[in-house]
């Protein structure tokens, strides 16, 4: 994720650096759709050795599934898994881009939320019933296509209402004199003190630099390239170090999250460590609080079709999809009118830690009650869980981003990251958030036979993201010393001189002694005169 970022922040297409990422996104999520729906077809299809009638059961037949049916669903749930994750970093990215100041931020991502808060709203409302036939898996199908229109349209008016300008390419630098000369003197066999540095000189040198070798440089280089026997080897090996830079791209996937978080700048690794936990227990929530409901009420998905056991899953496993409908409603609403007011009166901060704990608290409370309208008043309070993981992490890395002299000082090399790199970070939190439940929460239920840990072990790691929330960087004031950019130098500014007059130097002592004789003896003189007058 870290590495598609960074090619979107350094895209240079004419559309802009988020929309090509978008379109292809787009894309790979409607094959993914297309295969998913489409998987005994396409089986059948690339087969080709399949008679009519054995086409026909291939086709119509779901229970007994050939090994390539299962082969390509497998792959197309997971490309509409990846892709379907890294679709949000291409708009998280161009929220920033548009909404510079903090307001407009943080406003942005709140109707993102509510947006994504009302696509769970629509998914719940189409899977959940049977709308189109009385067919399951023909309703399904159908739920794809529908699904398969939504993004398109979305997608096309993405492209058509935003206006994002293109990446400029960095100045290129003025030819020196020297560059300049040396490429007459060489090209054209003479040198031009008035039109050195003329662009038209230069062409033209090269073109006839050209014709005076005969292109032989270019010719060499189209032979060697086209050797029939480098490219037959390229045709071989070329698929071969493909796949074993994709296995060991999967088998290195551990080492590189934890080196693109090691070598992060602190905020951003603070923000990492508090969006995974936060996401787990998120996901946790969203992965198992159906199944849970279901076991509660008395019922295993093991249980027999028309069984009791079974009846009484199923009513729980319904009392569980309206619990996240109501939660995506709820969130829906908390981001768009609740979550601005409790910004301004409580910062980011508070904000932040209240709704987690407010939502960690109200999951770990959801196993205590079997009171059907107590669930749903605890799903409503959990809805501020996703509205507020939505907006105030992406309104931080934007903060980070915009000022990276002063949360980056730690790293210097990170200031020139783009912020599709920088919402890559939280992305990888999201994508470990969905695998780590599935890995570890499944297998302690199986092994102690407590559904109820789902939610327990959720609710606890939801306290402890609460609990290091307090930590993160909200300003540019909670930054520490030891990582605070140090204060530029005072400026050397020049001063005018000024002439002083020297004062007049000091008498000496002996000086000093004979201005007063001096004066005693004309004071004197003064008196003999007055006393000889008649």
């Amino acid at each position: 994720m870290p590495t598609l970022g960074r090619w979107s922040d350094r895209c240079s297409s004419r559309m802009g650096r988020r929309k090509p990422f978008l379109l292809g996104y787009s894309a790979l999520l409607l094959l993914g759709i297309s295969c998913l729906t489409g998987a005994a077809e396409l089986s059948a299809a690339t087969a080709g050795l399949l008679s009519a009638e054995s086409v026909q059961s291939h086709v119509t037949s779901t229970d007994a599934r050939s090994v390539s049916d299962r082969t390509i669903l497998l792959l197309s749930v997971v490309l509409c898994t990846f892709t379907a994750q890294v679709y949000f970093n291409p708009y998280q990215a161009l929220i920033s881009d548009i909404c510079r100041s903090e307001e407009a931020n943080s406003r942005g991502f709140s109707v993102f939320v509510m947006l994504v808060n009302m696509g769970s709203i629509g998914s719940s409302l189409l899977f959940s019933w049977n709308w189109f036939s009385d067919t399951v898996l023909t309703s399904q199908h159908i739920t794809f296509k529908v699904i398969a229109v939504f993004i398109t349209l979305q997608t096309a008016v993405t492209l058509i209402s935003v206006r994002e300008p293109p990446l400029l390419p960095p100045p290129l630098a003025p030819p020196t004199t020297s560059d300049t000369a040396s490429t007459n003197s060489d090209d054209v066999g003479y040198a031009s003190d008035s039109e050195q540095g003329s662009p038209l000189i230069r062409v033209r040198g090269r073109r006839l630099a050209v014709l005076r070798h005969g292109g032989a440089g270019i010719g060499g280089s189209i032979s060697s390239g086209l050797d029939g026997r480098r490219i037959l080897r390229r045709i071989l090996i070329t698929p071969l170090q493909t796949t074993a830079r994709l296995v060991g791209q999967i088998l290195l996937w551990p080492y590189q999250i934890f080196r693109e978080v090691y070598d992060a700048p602190m905020v951003l690794r603070r923000l990492f460590i508090v969006d995974v936990l936060s996401w787990t227990a998120l996901m946790s929530f969203y992965m198992f609080l159906a199944d849970y409901m279901g076991q509660a009420f008395g019922g295993r998905a093991e249980d027999p079709e028309g069984s009791e056991g079974r009846a009484q899953f199923d009513a729980g496993i319904r009392i569980g999809s309206r619990g996240l409908l109501i939660d995506a409603v709820a969130g829906s609403l908390f981001s768009l009118f609740c979550a601005p007011l409790l910004t301004q009166r409580l910062g980011r901060r508070g904000t932040y830690v209240l709704c987690l704990s407010l939502f960690s608290v109200s999951m770990m409370m959801l196993p205590l009650t079997s009171s059907v309208p107590v669930i749903y008043l605890l799903c409503t309070v959990m809805g501020c869980g996703y509205a507020i993981l939505g907006t105030i992490p992406n309104s931080l890395v934007t903060l980070y981003h915009y000022q990276p002299k002063i949360f980056f000082a730690d790293k210097p090399s990170s200031e020139s990251a783009g912020l599709g790199e920088n919402f890559a970070i939280l992305d990888m939190s999201y994508c470990l958030a969905s695998i780590l439940p599935s890995l570890t929460l499944g297998y302690l239920v199986d092994t102690f036979g407590m559904p109820q840990l789902y939610l327990l072990l959720g609710g606890l790691l939801g306290v402890v993201s609460a609990a290091l929330a307090t930590t993160l960087i909200y300003r540019a004031e909670d930054m520490p010393p030891a990582v605070k950019p140090p204060p530029p130098p005072p400026e050397m500014t020049a001063t005018p001189l000024k002439l002083v007059s020297s004062p007049p130097p000091a008498p000496s002592i002996r000086a000093s002694r004979g201005a007063g004789v001096a004066t005693l003896a004309v004071n004197i003189g003064r008196a003999d005169c007055d006393l000889t007058r008649p």
